[in-house]
């Protein structure tokens, strides 16, 4: 269901879209404070859509005007080495059972609008993600012999889930002056509604202007 949401939700867009107008940006970076995971986004807006202010505005807003893909990882093993293929799901030397750990990936779209304050360009974004878990057994081996420290995971008897939730945030974007006008950074917030995975995002990104 959710890629034919995803097909028709690009297929309008594309239907509706002079992409030789758009810009393109970039987000990538470490899950913060946890720094177990990675997650990057690529997004595209029309740049042609830019208000017109009066000597009264103060704030422009345009509520969609693009996409965004957003893709990430979560690796909860931590100390934890991973024994999969050697072990299966047996603990055949009866070593500590340290509970379980999860590793996972999300994937979703979003729509992109644009919030323009005093001239100054924000972009935001809202939509959903999926997240795939799998549950692994963690371990400690006494002796040491196995994993890192003596710190291993195999497979568990844990089925895999899957979740929904929302993504949405918000981050301003420079604009490089003079010829270097094409090119833009970025600094804002994501947040999630995804369990396992971290709320708040601090978004550090770049991207450029598509031209003809």
């Amino acid at each position: 269901m959710n890629k034919l949401i995803l097909i028709i939700f690009i297929s309008f867009c594309s239907a509706q879209t002079d992409w030789s107008k758009f810009a393109m940006g970039m987000d990538f970076g470490g899950f913060i404070p946890d720094r177990n995971g990675i997650y990057g986004t690529l997004y595209y807006f029309d740049k042609t859509k830019f208000p017109e202010f009066t000597v009264m505005d103060t704030i422009k807003i345009i509520p969609f005007c693009g996409i965004m893909f957003y893709q990430s990882t979560a690796d909860g093993s931590g100390k934890y080495e991973d024994y999969t293929d050697i072990m299966g799901t047996v603990n055949i030397y009866g070593d500590r059972n340290d509970g379980l750990i999860s590793i996972g990936d999300a994937g979703g779209f979003a729509g992109v609008g644009r919030i323009f304050i005093k001239k100054q360009e924000f972009i935001f974004h809202y939509g959903f993600a999926s997240y795939d878990k799998s549950y692994f057994q963690a371990l400690y081996d006494p002796f040491q012999i196995l994993g890192n420290d003596g710190y291993y995971y195999i497979d568990s008897n844990v089925s895999n889930d899957k979740e929904q939730g929302f993504i949405y945030g918000l981050k301003y974007n420079y604009h490089f002056p003079g010829s270097m006008k094409d090119f833009i950074v970025g600094i804002g917030l994501q947040s999630n509604t995804l369990s396992d995975v971290p709320k708040v995002l601090i978004k550090m990104d770049f991207g450029f202007i598509i031209e003809e």
